[in-house]
Formats: structure tokens, sequence, C-alpha cells
């Protein structure tokens, strides 16, 4: 079974190799958090949020949902939702999954201004996933 380090590990695999992705952001793709509010924006933050088992009445669980958060940062907010269509396009059903991971995909999203960040704000787009991890 995939650990959630190896979930995150995949998720970063398939957001680097998918070129509409890097087009906007580059290898600006980092685990969990960025620290410094004045990085160069666009940037994509990813995390594993938590992991249930998909329980049942006679055996331990064959089947378990992890959730992933993608975070994208922009100062243009068109550009963002360009962004975070192309994430959901290389996550959603994705087939290049790693074995143990059964499919990703694609739950819900929430737009923010963020008029904190740096010099003149920011968008930002969270995006949630679930992965259906075999174990």
């Amino acid at each position: 079974m995939p650990s959630p380090n190896q979930i995150a590990i995949e998720v970063y695999r398939i957001l680097v190799n998918t070129t509409g992705v890097t087009n906007y952001v580059g290898n600006r793709i980092r685990p969990e958090v960025i620290k410094d509010s004045s990085a160069t924006l666009p940037y994509i933050v990813y995390g594993i949020r938590n992991t249930e088992p998909e329980n049942t009445k006679q055996a331990t669980s064959k089947m378990d949902t992890t959730t992933v958060v993608i975070i994208s940062v922009h100062n243009d907010y068109a550009e963002l939702s360009d962004l975070g269509t192309e994430v959901r396009t290389a996550l959603d059903y994705s087939s290049n999954i790693t074995d143990g991971i059964s499919k990703i995909f694609f739950q819900t999203e929430d737009f923010e201004y963020e008029d904190d960040f740096g010099a003149d704000g920011a968008y930002v787009l969270t995006q949630q996933f679930i992965a259906k991890i075999r174990r």
C-alpha cells in the first residue's frame, strides 16, 4: 500500500510532467508550504490531508480514501483559472498512476483573493482531489 509520502511523490511526478502546468509554474511545485510570501508567482503547493479506510463488516479495509490538496497561487486571475484547469486535467482520473493507487479524481475547488500576500496580493485556488488506494 502506498504511504501518504508515496502518494505525494506521485502527485508531484504527474504535475511536473504535465506541460500545461509547467508552462505556468516552471519548477515551482513544492510539498506542503512555501514559507516566503514574496516567493515568485505563480507556484503550486500540494499536500496530503487525511486518509480514511473504506470499512467493511467482515474484514479490514481493502481500499483507503486519501485527500490530496493542491493550492495554486498567481497574481493573474485568468491565468490562475487556466492553471487550475491544467492541474485538474492532469490529475482527474489520471491514467499515469503508480501501483497501489487505483485512481485520483477531482472533488472541489475554491477561489480566493489574499490582499495581504506580498505587495499586491494574490489569487489562490485550492483544489481537492480524492485518491483511492488499494491496500
